[in-house]
């Protein structure tokens, strides 16, 4: 799905009315922000998953009619009274393609970005919408879950939800992105260096067990560099309710100053195998205190071993 403008109105009806002379809109918000009505138009129908504001934001979508007279169903040309309306409180459920074989389906290849914007930080400017957007990052047009969430704005960098998507992935891939942004994803490597280039460099990390208990690690400094370094991972500045599995100074497993290896570039710190063959992509020494993009999301502790964790979400913003 691409945006294919934003524009001002006076009006969320005014927005439903452009969406009907647009021959390429199939939907429309209409959000009302700061005083002014922003309409955003895209070529599908409703697809994001946002926590919408029934009372600042109206959703638009252009319902194909059929003329009696002629037999046929016909989308253009839509009048007023053609275009229904649904609460934004009622838009529960959506319907997504597959993206788990697309080719880098995080990258847009036409369109705009939301609001004109380069971070989460300038959209967090415009409205405070949790959800899908696409921002100019790295001369590209990426798609990013922005997360905003107690006066602040976060990137979503990783996420894994239900298993949906393999992370089994090579070297391309993990540079490049993969995934879907409403289930499982890894937004790639190059944009994760571009983010962190750019000043997003607190991390938070979100891990639930089985029972629903949330367990965090923050980093107050987190990079990585680009692609002639390996991604190479600079991490330190750690708080939490967990133990630094992460961040830690050890000689064999620690991931600090580690390279970033793939089942088919092995840049580990192991000199009898490689650990991505069996752990998917990851910062591996020999091999590891965390793995979270493993088929088990693993994070060591000294007292319990290897904890196994159901979900987790990595995410990036600025200090403050």
């Amino acid at each position: 799905m691409n945006e294919i403008t934003i524009e001002e109105r006076r009006s969320v009806v005014e927005c439903a009315l452009l969406c009907a002379e647009t021959e390429d809109c199939r939907s429309v918000f209409g959000c009302k922000l700061e005083g002014e009505i922003i309409c955003t138009l895209f070529n599908q129908s409703y697809v994001y998953e946002m926590e919408f504001n029934s009372s600042t934001c109206k959703h638009y979508t252009k319902h194909r009619v059929k003329h009696e007279d002629v037999g046929v169903e016909e989308s253009n040309n839509l009048q007023k009274d053609q275009i229904t309306t649904t609460p934004a409180a009622e838009l529960t459920t959506t319907t997504h393609t597959s993206c788990e074989n697309q080719v880098n389906p995080l990258v847009v290849n036409k369109g705009n970005a939301s609001f004109g914007c380069r971070d989460c930080d300038c959209i967090f400017a415009k409205t405070q919408v949790s959800g899908e957007y696409i921002i100019h990052l790295e001369d590209s047009l990426v798609r990013v879950y922005c997360e905003f969430r107690n006066g602040r704005s976060w990137t979503v960098i990783q996420r894994r939800m239900n298993g949906s998507v393999s992370f089994k992935r090579n070297w391309k891939e993990y540079s490049e992105g993969f995934g879907c942004l409403e289930t499982d994803f890894w937004i790639g490597n190059d944009f994760i260096h571009g983010l962190t280039k750019n000043g997003h460099v607190r991390l938070i990390i979100d891990l639930e067990d089985d029972n629903g208990v949330h367990y965090y690690a923050h980093y107050s400094d987190f990079a990585i560099g680009d692609e002639t370094e390996k991604y190479k991972l600079s991490v330190k500045g750690f708080s939490g309710n967990i133990f630094d599995a992460f961040g830690s100074v050890c000689d064999t497993y620690c991931h600090n100053d580690m390279r970033f290896s793939t089942y088919d570039q092995d840049n580990d710190g192991s000199a009898r195998k490689s650990c991505a063959e069996n752990h998917n992509g990851w910062w591996f020494n020999d091999c590891y205190r965390c793995v979270l993009n493993d088929e088990r999301i693993g994070w060591w502790a000294p007292d319990t071993g290897l904890l196994i964790f159901k979900s987790v979400k990595m995410a990036l913003t600025k200090p403050l």
